[in-house]
């Protein structure tokens, strides 16, 4: 009888251990409600929507098919550029970027913007140029958020962007970011 008991706690960790591997987000780090941060490091070869790495070493396998966002497919590391948002501008407001290049917006005013890819100057709607998109989504004032430009993002590309809230009254009304 003991045996069985034994065998059953056993089963019983195995499973609780289990249970506890499924509550974890998708690339086995704790879901803490926060975008990981791709630390550059391949994740463990296994699809995961397109979700960031863990930073655990595997074999090398990309995220749902992409290169791992933190090198550039010829080995070296994207660029890092800033975008801020003060006054209603958008400073620079034109930025030129390698593809896979970091772009950290921060909002510096004491209330919401967002940085939002559209397909033409003033359409003042979320869309893309050469599959090329981005949106911070609401950034309330204070806040930073980084956006990443593809790696495989055409050369020539002009994607224009937008403050969804505020939409002409910022000086630009629209900002551009072109890829070399």
């Amino acid at each position: 009888m003991k045996r069985i008991s034994l065998m059953a706690l056993v089963v019983g960790l195995f499973a609780l251990g289990l249970a506890a591997l499924g509550c974890s987000g998708t690339d086995g780090a704790p879901d803490s409600g926060q975008p990981a941060v791709d630390s550059g490091v391949p994740d463990a070869g296994q699809p995961d929507a397109g979700l960031p790495d863990a930073g655990a070493p595997d074999a090398g396998l990309p995220d749902a098919g992409q290169p791992d966002a933190g090198l550039l497919p010829d080995g070296g590391q994207p660029e890092a550029l800033s975008l801020s948002i003060s006054g209603y501008a958008f400073t620079p407001s034109e930025l030129t970027v390698d593809p896979g290049s970091v772009i950290t917006v921060t909002n510096s005013d004491g209330f919401a913007h967002t940085v939002t890819s559209e397909a033409a100057d003033d359409a003042f709607t979320p869309g893309a140029v050469n599959g090329v998109s981005f949106d911070t989504g609401f950034l309330g004032g204070g806040a930073s958020i980084q956006l990443t430009i593809p790696a495989d993002a055409p050369s020539g590309t002009v994607i224009p962007f937008y403050c969804q809230v505020h939409t002409s009254m910022m000086s630009p009304a629209n900002g551009h970011v072109t890829v070399r």
